[in-house]
């Protein structure tokens, strides 16, 4: 009897500890699960926190209203086809011309002043930097500048104004519904109109701010030469592109002196004959009729 006592005793012990064991075992392995999901769920939101915060910054960016200015100043050779292709790709790529003016004369027929355009174009903000680019493997760039407009303030001042003059239009609606004496109908009806105009305009001024953000400013400088300036030269260079300048105004220069006795030369000559015959003319009148020996008599007793 003790002997079966003790054997029993010794099952329930055996029970027991298997059962602490593996109660132990579960909730150590429990612990390491939610240790391993929490450290998912930790190196997620590590993950995905760059992310989002990315994803927030280009939505703030695309939201800022920018205008964006660019000016190139270009040299050719060719300045008939160098100003066709300039028009002709503008209007290519989406753009349009705002302003053009032209001055001076062909440089290759006169040698004296060189053709010069000034393009202010509207280009696609999205195709600014290909347009830039195009023109710089066209012509020679000598100088190029930019700088962007930020007006995201005053656009969204702009776009508050607006939907609070349309919410005052909406209660003056409202408010002239209900009116019942005339002295009040003309109230509202006038503070409608001036409601209305300040709408118009704040509509107008947001259309025209899309369009400076939709359409960037490029103004182009177009300078026919017969030769590049250049950046870097060396002396040898240097000394060259001397030559051929005084050479272009040593031909410069005979060619105006040309032109001098061409056009110029015959009308001198034609004026001191007509002077020459106008003095000869007065002296035969003053001779003839003594006054030019009394001034001579008078001349003598001076001295």
């Amino acid at each position: 009897m003790k002997r079966l006592s003790c054997i029993l005793l010794t099952l329930i012990i055996i029970l027991s500890l298997s059962s602490c064991g593996s109660t132990s075992s579960y909730s150590s392995k429990q612990y390491l699960a939610s240790d391993s999901n929490k450290s998912t769920e930790v190196s997620m939101e590590g993950a995905g926190a760059p992310k989002a915060e990315n994803q927030s910054s280009n939505s703030a960016l695309q939201q800022r209203k920018l205008v964006k200015h660019s000016e190139m100043e270009l040299q050719t050779k060719d300045f008939d086809k160098a100003l066709n292709e300039i028009i002709s790709y503008v209007e290519q790529i989406g753009g349009y011309i705002e302003s053009q003016q032209v001055s001076g004369r062909n440089l290759y027929n006169t040698n004296i002043n060189e053709r010069y355009a000034s393009i202010n174009a509207r280009i696609p903000t999205e195709k600014l930097n290909q347009a830039e680019e195009k023109f710089s493997e066209l012509y020679n760039v000598t100088n190029h500048s930019s700088y962007i407009d930020d007006i995201t303030d005053s656009y969204f001042d702009a776009d508050a104004r607006l939907n609070s003059a349309k919410l005052k239009e909406q209660r003056l609606l409202e408010l002239l519904e209900k009116a019942q004496s005339m002295e009040d109908i003309i109230a509202i009806e006038s503070k409608l109109s001036d409601v209305r105009y300040e709408i118009e305009s704040l509509t107008a001024s947001l259309s025209r701010m899309d369009k400076q953000v939709a359409f960037s400013y490029l103004n182009l400088h177009l300078y026919e030469v017969i030769e590049y300036d250049r950046t870097e030269e060396n002396f040898g260079e240097r000394l060259l592109g001397t030559f051929k300048r005084a050479k272009n105004n040593i031909i410069s220069w005979a060619g105006s002196c040309f032109s001098f006795i061409i056009e110029d030369l015959p009308i001198i000559i034609l004026n001191l004959a007509v002077f020459a015959l106008i003095v000869y003319a007065l002296t035969a009148i003053l001779k003839k009729s003594g006054i030019l020996d009394k001034f001579r008599r008078l001349f003598k007793k001076e001295k």
